[in-house]
């Protein structure tokens, strides 16, 4: 299985309420790609980009309805799973650094996505997008994590821009993002079945 995680904001931003980490669980990473490449050359051609031209699209500055498109079509399948935990600032009472809210609100989203998939015996690759943490750093990440984890896991940091799945985790997170700290309107009302998004909400 691949949990393909993005955040959205930052934990230090005191003008946002919420903190976002979203993405989805999947065990066809190769969907996930196929389906943004056919929605990525969608908007590729209306704009008159080349096709091969390497174009990373965040989500930030896609239209709605673009944005709308590649979660639509992800969440059409049945084996990918939107999951987020959105993490609501003010209700935080502690000083936590930047870093230490990332690693510390990952590893919750990813105790509860083990538990509500009951993935506790399966191999587990987790991808996020790229940051600047050491190998000790990840090292404790997964040490700590396999604590309340059986299975074989692995950890991954990967360029975005040369990624598509974490571009995928980015629409999702983003969108999250807009519809928290935003409420507005056109996102909402452009996404279909949020009833299968797995959101943990803190």
């Amino acid at each position: 299985m691949f949990l393909v995680l993005d955040e959205s904001g930052t934990f230090s931003n005191k003008k946002q309420r919420y903190y976002i980490i979203g993405g989805y669980l999947t065990n066809d990473l190769n969907k996930v790609k196929s389906i943004h490449r056919k929605k990525e050359a969608i908007i590729k051609r209306r704009k008159k980009i080349p096709l091969k031209a390497n174009v990373e699209f965040k989500a930030h500055r896609l239209l709605p309805n673009d944005q709308a498109m590649f979660i639509n079509a992800i969440t059409e399948e049945s084996n990918i799973h939107p999951v987020a935990i959105i993490v609501d600032k003010n209700s935080i009472q502690n000083e936590i650094s930047e870093n230490g809210a990332y690693f510390i609100y990952l590893k919750l989203l990813i105790k509860k996505v083990i538990n509500q998939f009951n993935l506790k015996d399966c191999n587990l690759e987790i991808l996020l997008d790229n940051r600047t943490f050491n190998e000790k750093h990840k090292n404790e990440f997964l040490l700590e994590t396999k604590y309340f984890y059986d299975g074989r896991l692995s950890l991954e940091f990967l360029e975005s821009h040369h990624k598509r799945e974490i571009q995928v985790a980015d629409y999702i997170a983003n969108f999250l993002y807009v519809k928290y700290n935003k409420d507005e309107q056109k996102y909402k009302t452009r996404i279909k079945n949020l009833d299968k998004f797995f959101i943990v909400i803190i």
